[in-house]
């Protein structure tokens, strides 16, 4: 996966939380004989303060890839709110995240047949198919919020990252265009693109999606980041690193700085330069958490620059496996840093 796209999917995911705030579900916890104005069952939250506590728990633990304890909690939750279609959503989009598709898709249809589902229910049920390569599934729940109406940017979004996933580049590239022709594109979307692009060495192509979309989505500074990694994949090593110098003269976004020096910083490898690379990768290592998008990538860097030592080995190791599970990364990158630790 295109690393800026790794770093742009985890600030989609809260984007779209954020952008969704917790709002009680009026049809969800009204069980027989209960007043109108009771939001929740008498076990639940009591308040909807109680209840934007448990989804500011549930982001945290997301952002923290500790899937397996946001599922249980989501799924407690659910259990005294089974209409509740918030965390409904949240769940379904964890459980794709930990491959459990046919929980992910029992908890859709439930919403389904109970007629509380939105938009971000089937863009979650998207993302899981997507995730697992099922653009079959996935693209049957598109057509459905289609045709009922509600797919918006981030729908379009979900079905171009799945054919993304899937290394289908025209199928994507079909519904990029639509979303282009509708004038509902965004940084994410053009990202998704650039992803499915990236996988498959489409480098020239990115370059171009980039200089054609309009000024607010090129003066985007993941975009800019973007256009840098394509160059690197062409072998470009000294515009990238210019451009880089450039960029960083003005202050940047704490990820936004590290990962435009990680990318410097394997140029300078390409180069040879191989001194300043390990020097600018051990000071990102040292200054990241291991739960930062860029953090596999700078192990894999060391790695690459053959600066590891030997009873460092198998701590990396144990770090990148952890980073390939947890899926933060280029997975191509990991496996082939294992590789290389033997």
């Amino acid at each position: 996966m295109n690393p800026i796209g790794t770093f742009l999917i985890l600030i989609y995911h809260n984007i779209r939380m954020d952008k969704y705030p917790y709002k009680p579900n009026k049809l969800a916890n009204r069980s027989n004989g209960s007043p109108k104005n009771k939001a929740f069952s008498r076990k639940g939250p009591k308040t909807s303060e109680q209840s934007r506590q448990i989804s500011a728990r549930a982001k945290i633990l997301i952002i923290k890839h500790k899937y397996q304890e946001a599922e249980k909690l989501l799924k407690e939750t659910l259990l005294d709110h089974p209409s509740d279609v918030f965390f409904m959503n949240i769940l379904i989009k964890v459980l794709g995240i930990r491959g459990k598709l046919l929980e992910a898709r029992e908890i859709f249809d439930k919403a389904i047949s109970r007629r509380i589902t939105d938009k971000y229910t089937y863009n979650s049920m998207i993302d899981a198919y997507g995730k697992a390569g099922d653009v079959t599934n996935a693209k049957e729940i598109f057509d459905k919020a289609v045709s009922r109406r509600i797919a918006d940017e981030y729908t379009y979004n979900s079905m171009i990252d799945a054919y993304g996933k899937a290394g289908d580049v025209t199928n994507a590239k079909e519904i990029f265009d639509e979303v282009v022709q509708k004038n509902i594109a965004n940084v994410v979307t053009c990202n998704s693109m650039i992803d499915a692009y990236y996988r498959r060495d489409m480098f020239g192509e990115i370059i171009s999606l980039i200089e054609k979309a309009p000024p607010h989505i090129q003066k985007n500074n993941n975009m800019f980041l973007n256009s840098c990694e394509a160059l690197r994949k062409q072998k470009k090593y000294d515009l990238v690193i210019s451009k880089i110098d450039d960029f960083l003269k003005v202050p940047k976004p704490y990820e936004i700085g590290n990962l435009a020096e990680c990318i410097r910083a394997y140029c300078l490898k390409e180069l040879g330069k191989n001194q300043e690379a390990v020097q600018l990768f051990c000071d990102l290592k040292n200054r990241l958490p291991e739960s930062d998008v860029n953090y596999a990538r700078v192990l894999c860097g060391l790695v690459f620059c053959n600066n590891v030592e030997e009873l460092e080995k198998e701590n990396f190791k144990e770090e990148l496996l952890k980073c390939l599970n947890e899926g933060r990364g280029s997975a191509r990158d990991i496996k082939a840093a294992l590789g290389q630790l033997g």
